[in-house]
Formats: C-alpha cells, sequence, structure tokens
C-alpha cells in the first residue's frame, strides 16, 4: 500500500542535468504509480519548470524563490 504522505524530493540545484532530470523522471515515474510525491526545489530552477511541465507538487518559498 502506498504511503498516505507525500514522498519529497529536495533538490536546491540550479543547474539542468542528469540529477535534476532524473529527480524529476523518479517522482513522475513513482506519480505515475500511485504515489504522492512532491519536489523541493528552487522556484526560479530548471527544475522547478519541469515540474510544472509535468504536474508534479512543487513545494515553494526557498531562497531564491517568488514569494508574491
Amino acid at each position: 500500500m502506498p504511503a498516505t504522505f507525500p514522498l519529497t524530493f529536495l533538490c536546491l540545484s540550479a543547474s539542468w542535468g542528469g540529477l535534476e532530470i532524473n529527480t524529476a523522471k523518479l517522482a513522475q515515474w513513482l506519480r505515475q504509480r500511485g504515489w504522492p510525491v512532491q519536489l523541493l526545489a528552487l522556484a526560479d530552477s530548471p527544475l522547478a519548470r519541469q515540474a510544472a511541465t509535468l504536474g508534479l507538487h512543487l513545494m515553494r518559498g526557498l531562497p531564491g524563490a517568488d514569494d508574491h
């Protein structure tokens, strides 16, 4: 049975490479299989933009995040 709390991925990188790509892929893969997932990332990072494109939950309020 999947967890009732979200699995949280933390990635504070402002880059877009293997680490960030695989974080997004794994989060999407788990979500497609019924696991609740969320990403904790810089709001203005490439990973945050990819999370939005994939419809993944992105937690806000980290350094560099737009708090408007």
